[in-house]
């Protein structure tokens, strides 16, 4: 995966926490929306991610300037 044409940007949390879930479908189901972000975001746009927590979630968001759905 390229980010060469775009700006990522990562938020990370500000301290550390302990997530259960399946490694490989959270890695695929990251890789796929990264990928449609790159793939229909225009060239030099940023595409965003940013975590947050809250008493029983986790919460990753992928932010991209495309032109949407």
């Amino acid at each position: 995966m390229r980010f060469e044409h775009h700006a990522l940007q990562v938020q990370p949390l500000a301290s550390e926490v302990e997530v259960e879930l399946d490694p490989v479908i959270s890695e695929q189901a990251l890789l796929n929306v990264l990928d449609n972000a790159i793939k229909y975001t225009p060239a030099h746009s940023g595409i965003e991610i940013r975590m947050e927590t809250a008493d029983d979630y986790f919460r990753l968001h992928v932010r991209d300037h495309g032109p949407g759905i």
